[in-house]
């Protein structure tokens, strides 16, 4: 294995883990538990002068004072964080049957109910650690940091259990997992920008294309989280292939799939093809989740899924539906604003790599269709679905357009449908034809993208 080789796996390793870490409930206990226990043995290795308690108003404490105080800490701090871990995991639970499974973790990547539970975790090591140094012959001095040590770790957990019940609270709101999301989705779609940005100087690069390529298999199954374009670069320059990547980001790639497409790969010998292929397979990384991060696609689908499930008979709550769509209307107007210049080529490397990338009509089917098809019947659902697609047409790059007015010819045909009295239809037939007449005309609302 080379280097190029290497260091696209190592990427790709590094991406996975990171994903898997934002959402883990482990590392934060892991770490302030490895603190603690560092203080504790600070405490009874480190020299301490001896004397200067004289000049330090501590108190003097007596050995049981400072055991009795720190069973209290460990016994405290483990009771606290067992109730708090089953406090998160019913929020877990109603977060998704009300909102969506596919959105916990970004529930879990919470810092404040991650460092809560490192903190009780923690404070809990701390008091088992500082319950097992009073074994030792420790002095007065070191007796003394003892206690005060141990009055601030009953202060700290006191400071982050006020403060975890305080967020558990504004969690409980649903609206808080939805802003999450479109966070999650922001910042997607802000790495495709920057990379379109990039390119915008200079003219599109035509696909040298592929006359007979060979195709090419993932060994695993699951979605493709990450596609390393300077790897496929590197590759096809230094071996002279062309490379067609046939699946997009966050789409399912199996062993019964093709994953890419090579040309010239029949001119190499048979160990210079077994290593294009492990270095091509090491640049396409595959994850059992999806990465809302890096996935705008699947962020989007987050917010018309819990509006989706808002509206079921179940739930019944049009509102939270209503805020989904104004949070998925501003990640659509980022990308309507934008030509197609200015998103992330599909081909790169020269024309010798071609990429499969989201682009505007595919996020908008994401956002806005599955809201459409469980609001249909709601006027008060799909008439903002119709107005919010006039909004788009009014400020899109014109190139956007023919899509907009496709998907509004979708959502009629929904409403018309599906719309319980003629009443409704017709003021929805009114709501349609002003979003067709923004579609259709050749003014264009300029907004600054990077503006407020």
């Amino acid at each position: 294995m080379d280097g190029s080789s290497l260091r696209s796996r190592l990427h790709g390793l590094a991406q996975q883990v990171m994903a898997t870490l934002r959402s883990s409930f482990w590392l934060r206990p892991t770490l302030f538990s490895i603190v603690a226990l560092a203080i504790v043995v600070a405490v009874v290795v480190v020299p301490i002068p001896s004397g200067w308690l004289d000049a330090v108003p501590l108190p003097l404490p007596e050995f049981d004072d400072v055991g009795s105080l720190f069973r209290l800490v460990a016994g405290s701090s483990l009771t606290i964080a067992t109730v708090s871990l089953s406090v998160i995991m019913v929020l877990l639970n109603m977060v998704g049957s009300q909102g969506s499974p596919r959105a916990l973790p970004e529930l879990m990547a919470d810092k404040v109910v991650q460092s809560a539970l490192g903190a009780f975790v923690g404070t809990f090591v701390f008091g088992v650690a500082g319950l097992l140094a009073t074994g030792f012959p420790l002095g007065r001095e070191r007796s003394a940091i003892l206690l005060l040590l141990g009055v601030l770790a009953a202060l700290f957990l006191l400071r982050w259990l006020v403060h975890l019940i305080t967020h558990v609270t504004d969690l409980l709101k649903l609206g808080r997992l939805v802003e999450r999301v479109h966070r999650s989705a922001a910042r997607a779609l802000a790495r495709c920008f920057a990379d379109g940005d990039a390119a915008a100087a200079g003219a599109s690069v035509a696909f040298l294309g592929i006359a007979e390529g060979e195709l090419v298999h993932h060994r695993q199954s699951g979605f493709l989280v990450l596609v390393d374009r300077e790897a496929l670069a590197g590759l096809a320059a230094r071996r002279g292939l062309v490379i067609d990547i046939l699946l997009r980001e966050g789409e399912f790639a199996s062993p019964l799939r093709p994953i890419a497409r090579i040309d010239r790969l029949d001119r190499l010998e048979t160990g210079q093809r077994e290593e294009v292929l492990r270095q091509l397979r090491a640049a396409l990384t595959i994850a059992q989740e999806r990465i809302a991060t890096r996935d705008p696609v699947f962020a989007l689908g987050l917010l018309a899924e819990i509006a989706a499930r808002a509206l079921s008979p179940g739930v019944n709550d049009p509102g939270t539906a209503l805020v989904c769509l104004e949070y998925a209307g501003d990640l659509l107007a980022r990308g309507a604003l934008r030509g197609p210049a200015q998103w992330a080529p599909d081909v790169v490397a020269n024309g010798r790599v071609r990429l499969r990338r989201p682009d505007f009509p595919l996020l908008l089917d994401a956002g806005t269709t599955w809201i459409a098809r469980h609001g249909a019947d709601n006027l008060d659902v799909i008439g903002p679905v119709t107005e919010m697609l006039g909004r788009l047409a009014r400020l899109a790059h014109p190139v956007w357009r023919d899509a907009i007015e496709e998907q509004l010819s979708r959502v009629a045909e929904l409403a018309r449908k599906k719309l319980p009295t003629d009443a409704e239809r017709r003021r929805f037939d009114t709501l349609a034809a002003r979003a067709l007449e923004a579609c259709r005309s050749e003014e264009r609302l300029v907004v600054d993208p990077l503006g407020g």
